[in-house]
């Protein structure tokens, strides 16, 4: 019996002991993201892209994917430069290049 008080078939069971648990969000190759990813040019995790912010020229390291937008950190120079206070920043895939 599950927590809702529902009996649960042998069947239904096995069936979720079966299914490998994860935790968290993960891109697996069925994802309609990873997919879309793999389409595009997009940058993963580790990988290093340039881009414009405040007419100033920034290279980053991507730290996380999303699917409209990546995650970069960026030197502490190049963040006083462009005027931010932290050396975190969002990028659409629209507005960045690999390097």
């Amino acid at each position: 019996m599950n927590l809702l008080g529902i009996l649960e078939t042998p069947e239904l069971v096995e069936e979720k002991q079966s299914k490998p648990r994860t935790a968290g969000r993960r891109f697996s190759e069925d994802s309609t993201i990873f997919k879309k990813k793999l389409k595009k040019s997009h940058a993963f995790i580790g990988e290093k892209i340039l881009f414009s912010r405040k007419s100033h020229m920034v290279k980053g390291i991507v730290i996380a994917y999303r699917e409209h937008s990546v995650i970069v950190e960026i030197s502490q120079a190049d963040s006083k430069r462009i005027n931010i206070k932290n050396t975190i920043t969002v990028v659409n895939h629209k507005n960045y290049e690999l390097i």
